[in-house]
């Protein structure tokens, strides 16, 4: 999964030139405030899982030498 943050979003929009105005239009729409939010959560919940598993792999692995 590709992380992204909130800020390099914003950095984006300011790059393309957008007009102020449009690049507000283009935030809202994506609500990109609680959309990061969210994202925070699943993503903690994501890595936690993550290392879960590597960790059984990892015991898996040192149970068959």
């Amino acid at each position: 999964m590709v992380h992204v943050s909130y800020s390099s979003v914003t950095e984006m929009l300011d790059h393309w030139k957008f007009k102020k105005n449009m690049r507000n239009r283009i935030k809202k729409s994506f609500n990109l405030e609680r959309l990061f939010k969210t994202h925070e959560k699943y993503r903690d919940l994501e890595s936690m899982v993550y290392n879960n598993i590597k960790k059984r792999e990892e015991k898996e692995k040192k149970s068959k030498k």
